[in-house]
């Protein structure tokens, strides 16, 4: 009887042990699921069919950090015959590779990606109006989706800030719009579709 209480005893603190082992791995699998939920960067793009000035957080992506998503809140300046609009953007960026110039700079000669911009406001509409006869406009104003290709430099911050990076951007873009408007229409050339913009990107982790 005695052996017997004892193994049972030993069988529930083995039990016990694996338990807190398990629970101790699950809970540190849910930290590190939402720690990718941290952005590692910070993103202020000027121009780009976003916005007047667009700024929000990022996150880089992949195990040489080559793909990075970010998301934008930008603004839309008040004119005579309209009032200030808010936009918000959704971007995917792809660099494929990176020069090092010497220890503080780094160079990507090539990025390329695409994002989604929709602009907020009663001037850019989902659906067509009423005032419009039907199939006169067959896209939606407050909605584009925009292709670009830029380049960037990074400088890297060696004391204060160590580990982190700035990095400046310049962009060529063009939207779904543009190339639309553009197919057999003489009078449009590749420079009146394309827009330039530019931006500055800090990485913090």
């Amino acid at each position: 009887m005695k052996r017997i209480v004892l193994l049972v005893a030993i069988g529930v603190l083995i039990s016990a042990s694996s338990r807190g082992q398990i629970d101790k791995d699950l809970k540190q699998s849910y930290v590190s699921a939402w720690s990718k939920l941290i952005p590692t960067q910070l993103k202020i793009q000027y121009a780009g069919d976003m916005g007047f000035l667009s700024l929000g957080p990022g996150w880089d992506l992949g195990k040489k950090r080559r793909w990075e998503i970010n998301t934008f809140v930008g603004f839309i300046r008040e004119t005579n015959v309209s009032p200030t609009h808010i936009t918000f953007t959704l971007k995917q960026t792809y660099k494929p590779f990176r020069v090092s110039l010497g220890e503080k700079f780094e160079l990507e000669p090539l990025t390329a990606g695409f994002y989604i911009n929709k602009v907020f406001g009663q001037y850019f509409w989902q659906r067509l109006p009423d005032r419009y006869p039907k199939g006169y406009y067959f896209w939606a104003l407050n909605t584009r989706f925009n292709v670009f290709l830029g380049e960037a430099i990074t400088f890297r911050f060696s004391k204060y800030l160590s580990g982190d990076t700035l990095s400046l951007f310049y962009e060529f873009n063009t939207n779904d719009l543009y190339i639309i408007s553009a197919i057999n229409n003489d009078y449009l050339n590749i420079m009146d579709i394309i827009n330039l913009s530019f931006g500055v990107k800090f990485t913090f982790l």
